[in-house]
């Protein structure tokens, strides 16, 4: 005993270290795993808070890396908001009597929308207090009923953790048509019902296998980690939304079969990328990013209108291709800067000049007492320039209400804020998908509103000097 409350209480230090390092200097959460481990290393009973508060360090651990993953360009950053989500719906499901503050935390990490939200989950989790580890001392447990008992077998959850080739899945997997995927699974029962000792797991899906090529994992008792097969053997279409694979759980012994209730990773959501097919053409990565953010779109507003999606598409598309073209020009002596009216009237060209587009854009529309820029459908365009300081994704919250009210008018959850950088250029540039991104604008009374307003951000750097410059 004296032995284990020597290791909490290093663990305890550990953990006190890790969340105030990550609340006051940020970073990927690696202090906040290690911390998990050391509290996972005292073998704690299930119901134990010490272990239920260790588990969550984990799940903010790996919700930490979520917005560096993104501000790397990463395509599949979202991954970790997913697994956070997974480890903390674990927490709840699995827990009986789980303590009104750890709850209130596995609840904020399984809505989790917003990278901000994680700072706010860490300075939250910071003042609760650990207690000593349960000891092993005699308590009075009610016995159950074989009802209670029957009941339990039957609905008792199923955590199923996913990973494609060794990462935790994003939702959606992106996946490149006919290359073999690794799908790995475990699996964690919280009972097997009587009598059962395999666990078999597979995914239910409308598309056929000459489509979505997906294999089965069975479990055995002593083996609850298993991988199979996950090919693309079709491309989906750029455009698009991910299709579903859900996971389906039964518990199976010689004669019978038991459904099991699925928790954690209950469905992947799978999308194609075919770089000879995407857009904007010729150009993967950026491809890659738009994509990306497409799906955290149909994540965040699953019901968007078709047309508005397609519409919000088609502005990316051809904003990027834009913005391409603006970062190759070099500057020359004289060039006076940018104002926001030539901002605008060369994107007007660029505009009609697509045939996406065309007639189709929207000039200066009345909406919300104000007068938007451009639009297309009912996704209003903003143009803003910055002259002097080169503005980052972020930045961009200075600026995001505006298109946003004009959406509202219109009735729709997206906008798209394009901002042209002007000002002075020191280093080269990077390649466009780090210049394009989501902000969640506050809306009015609302906290967690039931429908979601997004603004589309592209910044578009232009006017660097001749890349011989750099040399010079």
């Amino acid at each position: 005993m004296l032995d284990r409350l020597s290791s909490w209480r290093k663990a305890r230090a550990l953990a006190i270290e890790a969340l105030s390092r990550q609340s006051e200097a940020g970073g990927q959460g690696d202090s906040l795993q290690a911390a998990s481990d050391a509290i996972g290393s005292l073998d704690l009973p299930v119901d134990d808070p010490v272990r239920s508060y260790g588990e969550l360090l984990a799940a903010v651990g790996m919700a930490a890396r979520w917005q560096p993953a993104r501000l790397g360009a990463e395509p599949d950053a979202d991954r970790y908001r997913t697994a956070a989500a997974a480890r903390a719906e674990a927490v709840l499901s699995s827990r009986t009597g789980l303590r009104a503050d750890l709850r209130e935390i596995a609840e904020l990490l399984t809505e989790l929308s917003d990278p901000a939200q994680v700072q706010q989950i860490t300075d939250r989790m910071r003042p609760i207090a650990l207690p000593p580890p349960i000891t092993e001392m005699r308590r009075s447990i009610p016995p159950r009923s074989p009802g209670d008992q029957a009941a339990e077998e039957q609905v008792g959850p199923v955590l199923i953790l996913a990973a494609i080739d060794g990462e935790p899945a994003p939702d959606p997997v992106v996946l490149r048509p006919a290359r073999y995927y690794s799908l790995d699974l475990s699996a964690r029962p919280t009972a097997w019902p009587t009598g059962t000792s395999r666990l078999k797991v597979e995914f239910l899906t409308a598309l056929p296998p000459s489509v979505v090529d997906v294999g089965v994992v069975e479990f055995q008792k002593d083996a609850l980690d298993g991988s199979t097969h996950l090919v693309l053997r079709a491309d989906l279409g750029f455009e698009r939304p991910a299709v579903e694979l859900v996971l389906r759980a039964t518990f199976l012994d010689d004669t019978s079969a038991t459904p099991g209730r699925v928790i954690g990773y209950r469905r992947l959501r799978v999308t194609s990328f075919d770089a000879g097919s995407a857009l904007p053409r010729d150009m993967p990565i950026v491809a890659a990013r738009v994509q990306e953010m497409l799906a955290e779109l149909d994540t965040s507003i699953p019901k968007l209108e078709p047309n508005d999606r397609q519409d919000l598409l088609t502005l990316l598309e051809s904003l990027v291709r834009f913005a391409h073209r603006e970062q190759q020009k070099a500057l020359k002596a004289g060039d006076d800067h940018v104002d926001e009216a030539t901002f605008q009237v060369r994107l007007e060209d660029h505009f009609a000049a697509d045939p996406n587009i065309g007639a189709r854009l929207i000039r200066r529309a009345a909406a919300a007492t104000g007068l938007t820029d451009l639009g297309l459908g009912r996704v209003p365009l903003e143009l803003k320039v910055e002259h002097d300081d080169p503005p980052q994704l972020e930045d961009a919250a200075k600026y995001m209400s505006q298109p946003e009210h004009y959406a509202a008018d219109r009735d729709s959850q997206i906008s798209v804020l394009a901002i042209l950088d002007d000002s002075p250029k020191y280093a080269p540039p990077g390649v466009l998908s780090n210049y394009i991104g989501w902000m969640r604008p506050k809306l009015h009374g609302l906290t967690n509103p039931r429908f979601p307003s997004l603004v589309a951000v592209v910044i578009i750097p232009t006017r660097f000097p001749t890349p011989s410059t750099w040399s010079s």
